[in-house]
C-alpha cells in the first residue's frame, strides 16, 4: 500500500508541474495513477496505449499531442527535487540556443552520481558523465553532449527541427 501512495504523490507532483509549465503528462500502465490524475486533474491529457511500445513509441505518442514550448521526459521511478523543472526551464529561457537540458541523475545513495549528462569519447562512444563520482562535483551547469531520457527537458522547436528518437532506438 505504501508504494501506491508514493505513486500517487508522484502523479500529483508531475500533474502540478504540467499545470505550471503547460507540459504534457504521459502515464502508461499504473491504473492507480491514471485514476488519481483523471479525478484530481481533469485538464491533464492522458494517452492510453494498448500495448507496450517501448521507450521510443510511448514518448513519441506523447510528443504527438504535447503542447507548449518545452517537452519533458521523466521516468516513473525518478524522484525529482521540487525545483528540478523550474531550474531547467530557467536555463533554457536564459539561452535560446540550448535545445536539451540534462539532469543530474543520482543513485539510491544520494552521494553517488549516475549521470551528469552524456559525454562522447573521441571514438564516438557515449558515456554517463560522472558515473560513480560524488554528486557534489557536478553542481554547476555546463555544456554536455546529450541527456539521459530518464529526466530531460527538450525545447520543442529543436525537436520539430531535428526530429525525435528514431523508431529503431532501443532503451536498455
Amino acid at each position: 500500500m505504501e508504494r501506491d501512495f508514493s505513486r500517487i504523490a508522484w502523479a500529483l507532483f508531475l500533474a502540478k508541474l504540467m499545470l505550471i509549465t503547460k507540459l504534457f503528462l504521459l502515464i502508461m500502465g499504473l491504473p492507480t495513477i491514471r485514476f488519481f490524475t483523471r479525478e484530481n486533474f481533469p485538464e491533464v491529457k492522458l494517452v492510453a496505449l494498448r500495448e507496450n511500445t517501448g521507450f521510443t513509441g510511448g514518448n513519441a505518442a506523447g510528443l504527438e499531442v504535447a503542447v507548449g514550448d518545452f517537452v519533458s521526459l521523466v521516468n516513473n521511478d525518478a524522484r525529482p527535487e521540487k525545483t528540478w523543472l523550474e531550474n531547467l526551464i530557467q536555463l533554457m529561457l536564459g539561452d535560446r540556443t540550448i535545445g536539451i537540458c540534462a539532469s543530474k541523475i543520482i543513485f539510491e545513495n544520494p552521494q553517488i552520481l549516475n549521470s551528469a549528462g552524456d559525454g562522447l569519447t573521441t571514438a564516438g562512444v557515449g558515456f554517463n558523465r560522472g558515473l560513480g563520482q560524488n554528486t557534489a562535483q557536478f553542481d554547476t551547469p555546463e555544456p554536455v553532449f546529450g541527456a539521459c531520457g530518464a529526466a530531460v527537458l527538450y525545447r520543442r522547436r529543436m525537436l520539430d527541427e531535428i526530429g525525435f528518437l528514431g523508431r529503431g532506438f532501443l532503451s536498455l
